[in-house]
């Protein structure tokens, strides 16, 4: 490997690590987050990956997706001393095209402080149940996703998560199933 090759790896890598960084002096300071608690209201979209064997091909042929309206409260706990950590619970209410879905997954999610002061991006796992009305269906749910997040107040944050994928496994009306989603999210929150 040439000096080039490595002198630009070497760039691009401290590059990549000084962003992914939590700022200690800030997190020591606490001007970021006023306190452990995490409150978040989210409004969003979700929009059918896969149909799934309920739907087949009368709702999902000629490219037929089905979109809802999602409203998902969250609340969550700060796990480290930064803030960083959390822990919690975020019910997922999805109304629309005649399709109603409920989801009560546990979620954890970890901020990464960008370099800009108060700017944050997160990974974010969601696991848990979800029930589909109309198809009578039980299923586990598993949802990666991306945010970003702004902190303009200690008190006060908003944000948005434009990648998630939830992806349901279970059963509905005695036979397994599997479907995957979309989700996007807008969202206000508050630190206490």
């Amino acid at each position: 490997m040439s000096r080039t090759k490595i002198g630009g790896f070497a760039i691009v890598a401290s590059t990549l690590f000084a962003l992914a960084t939590p700022s200690t002096a800030h997190a020591i300071e606490g001007k970021e987050k006023a306190g452990r608690w995490m409150f978040n209201i989210r409004v969003g979209a979700a929009a059918n990956l896969g149909c799934g064997r309920y739907y087949g091909d009368a709702y999902c042929g000629n490219g037929y997706r089905r979109a809802q309206f999602v409203l998902s409260p969250e609340i969550a706990v700060g796990l480290d001393r930064e803030y960083n950590a959390y822990l919690g619970i975020i019910p997922m209410f999805q109304v629309g095209d005649g399709f109603t879905i409920i989801n009560v997954p546990l979620t954890f999610q970890y901020d990464i402080e960008l370099p800009v002061k108060g700017l944050y991006i997160y990974p974010k796992v969601n696991a848990g149940y979800s029930r589909h009305i109309e198809s009578d269906g039980n299923y586990f749910m598993l949802e990666p996703a991306v945010g970003i997040k702004y902190q303009f107040h200690k008190n006060v944050h908003f944000g948005g998560e434009p990648l998630g994928f939830p992806f349901y496994i279970g059963e509905q009306r005695g036979r397994s199933d599997f479907a995957a989603q979309y989700h996007f999210f807008a969202y206000i929150g508050f630190d206490v």
